[in-house]
């Protein structure tokens, strides 16, 4: 069994690790800027987007930390 140690220290200690994890939130916003064309409820939409601006900041605090390495 292949086990992940995925605490929020090793991630950011680790930086392949890191890199895939900004990789992940990268990819998470392309998908959630694809769905949104498909959005009709305004409340959705702006729920949606406040979350896109959420995972954007931290996928750009991630490559801060990942730059400093």
């Amino acid at each position: 069994m292949i086990t992940i140690d995925c605490t929020p220290v090793r991630v950011l200690l680790d930086k392949e690790n890191l890199a895939n994890k900004i990789d992940l939130l990268r990819d998470t916003i392309d998908l959630l800027l694809e769905e949104t064309a498909e959005i009709s409820d305004t409340v959705e939409l702006v729920y949606t987007a406040d979350l896109m601006r959420n995972l954007n900041e931290l996928r750009r605090q991630l490559n801060e930390v990942f730059k400093a390495q």
